[in-house]
């Protein structure tokens, strides 16, 4: 060790130019496209394409519910169908226990 101070450590070399990052660019005004050209057909296009998508998804959410709806109304149909023939089936069961069972017809006639 010797009574010398240590040498300051040499400051980093700045950024080659070409390495530097670009400037951001400067926001457009609301509501306008930016002023280059292909940025204009690209935003245009994004824009395009976004309502284009809005548009696609609210048609295939209106086909799922009128799907939804018409099977909902087929069950619905069943079950009034099933309804009918469970009310004519209770009915006569009801009816057939009231037969005495000398007409050999009925739930007697099971014994």
């Amino acid at each position: 060790m010797s009574g010398a101070p240590a040498p300051a450590p040499a400051p980093a070399p700045a950024p080659a130019p070409e390495l530097a990052p670009a400037p951001a660019p400067a926001p457009a005004p609301a509501g306008q496209y930016h002023q280059q050209p292909s940025c204009r057909r690209f935003c245009k296009g994004m824009m395009s394409m976004r309502v284009g998508r809005e548009e696609m998804m609210q048609k295939t959410l209106e086909d799922a519910n009128s799907e939804i709806l018409e099977d909902i109304g087929y069950s619905l149909r069943l079950l009034d169908k099933l309804l009918e023939h469970c009310t004519l089936l209770i009915v006569l069961a009801v009816l057939s226990s009231l037969i005495p069972a000398e007409f050999g017809i009925g739930c007697h006639a099971i014994r």
